[in-house]
């Protein structure tokens, strides 16, 4: 599962119905950087992970290790918030991960 940074219940908390946050999202998801995924029109934050930021140093690399564990595979999402900018923060994981995969393993990991 990929997990990280957890943000707290804030304002943005009370104006989300119960069930936008209790429904599962599934699909194949675009990576934005290396701690946000976009499925659809839909900016997800991944819950207790925090990377940098694309433009700071490190930030392109946690990009395309988040690409290598989950693009082009389908991933499901569970949301557990809503982050200060309105994003779902979740927690996601794809058929691999559920096998066993592991989020922090890559091939090249492995190999």
């Amino acid at each position: 599962m990929l997990t990280a940074y957890y943000a707290p219940h804030n304002s943005f908390s009370r104006f989300i119905p119960s069930l936008a946050l209790a429904a599962d999202l599934r699909g194949v998801a675009r990576v934005v950087d290396g701690d946000t995924l976009a499925l659809w029109d839909t900016r997800i934050r991944l819950h207790a992970l925090h990377a940098p930021e694309i433009d700071e140093p490190r930030g392109r690399e946690a990009r395309d290790v988040l690409r290598a564990i989950v693009e082009p595979k389908p991933i499901t999402c569970r949301a557990v918030d809503r982050d200060r900018y309105g994003r779902i923060v979740a927690d996601c994981e794809n058929a691999e991960m559920q096998e066993g995969g592991g989020a922090g393993e890559t091939e090249e990991a492995r190999g």
